[in-house]
């Protein structure tokens, strides 16, 4: 999945994971508390955002995705 992103996004979720690593156990919401208390978002959802969504739904039921441990040790994050 990551080596179908263009450079600049896959530097983008370089910079993401790096940031999640190195806040990890600091006062952050866990994804739980996400759920459990979602920041309400009142712009709608374009088409394009719709559509990545559904993409990324069918590669979730498709069994298309990686485990964390591994997107970190291809972007070299370690």
């Amino acid at each position: 999945m990551i080596d179908d992103l263009p450079d600049q996004e896959t530097i983008a979720v370089k910079r993401f994971i790096e940031f999640i690593l190195s806040n990890a156990g600091k006062n952050l919401r866990t994804l739980s508390e996400h759920l459990a208390d979602p920041v309400y978002d009142d712009e709608p959802l374009t088409e394009e955002e719709k559509k990545a969504i559904e993409d990324a739904e069918e590669d979730i039921r498709a069994g298309r995705t990686q485990p964390l441990e591994e997107v970190v040790k291809e972007l070299g994050i370690e």
